[in-house]
């Protein structure tokens, strides 16, 4: 498999990915990555990590919507006894925080006034991590209109945040990410050769699960058809196979009504 600090070709031909990548991995400052479930945003945030100046650092993963409040803390703010303070960053870590808007309210402000450089609520407290990522799904602006997420943490990634685009938009590259893939898994094991009604079909696909189930899809297809000599359309999954035989009794149909379409 590819290394953190390689682009597979997905994010090689998202000019604005690759340009957010470049410059938040020329600082330090805390990125806000955003995109549906699945994009690669734990990715980026790796790549951006590897390539930084700090990217010997430990990089800790914590998913707000399933980690305890308490262990999210932990790896956020450390109690200073005595109010004596370290100032070493021996043994500081990266942390990555997904589904940001799952963190508690009271973590949301602390954390907001930490990143500010503002005095914490307790000043016994020290922020732990070098860095931080987070990231979301959800639309994270109009949650904050609401008042369901903090403002003032928002604000923090005005100026370093980065829209991952759904693969829906970009399918003109799902054929080169899946040869791409495959052609790296051949490298290293043996792997039917893929019919080319196959990737026809996984470009005609919506993918709501993103580059993540496309990847999925095409791992379990290997191994499943391993001992085969060629992977047929009809080995694909259900749903896309279903999605593909719609397209195609449009196609030897004619287009009927303006609505149809």
């Amino acid at each position: 498999s590819q290394t953190s600090q390689e682009l597979p070709v997905f994010f090689e031909s998202l000019v604005e990915v690759k340009k957010g990548i470049k410059v938040f991995s020329k600082t330090m400052e805390p990125v806000l990555l955003l995109g549906e479930t699945g994009t690669g945003k734990e990715y980026i945030a790796q790549t951006i990590h590897a390539q930084s100046r700090q990217g010997d650092r430990p990089f800790i993963k914590l998913n707000c919507l399933f980690r305890k409040k308490q262990a999210i803390q932990s790896h956020l703010f450390k109690k200073n006894y005595r109010g004596n303070k370290t100032h070493s960053t021996s043994g500081k870590k990266v942390v990555y925080l997904s589904n940001i808007e799952s963190l508690s309210k009271g973590l949301q402000e602390k954390l907001a006034e930490a990143l500010q450089n503002t005095r914490l609520p307790d000043t016994s407290f020290e922020f732990l991590p070098v860095r931080l990522f987070i990231s979301s799904s959800k639309k994270l602006d109009e949650l904050a209109a609401k008042g369901q997420f903090h403002q003032g943490l928002l604000d923090v990634f005005k100026e370093t945040s980065l829209l991952i685009p759904p693969l829906r938009n970009h399918t003109a590259s799902i054929s080169l990410i899946a040869k791409d893939y495959l052609e790296e898994t051949r490298s290293h094991t043996f792997i039917p050769e893929i019919d080319e009604g196959v990737l026809t079909a996984l470009c005609g696909y919506s993918w709501p699960g993103n580059i993540k189930e496309l990847l999925g899809v095409l791992e379990k297809l290997i191994q499943t058809h391993a001992n085969q000599q060629t992977i047929s359309i009809q080995d694909l999954p259900p749903e896309i196979l279903k999605s593909h035989n719609q397209i195609k009794a449009i196609t030897l149909n004619g287009i009927g009504s303006l609505k149809e379409t």
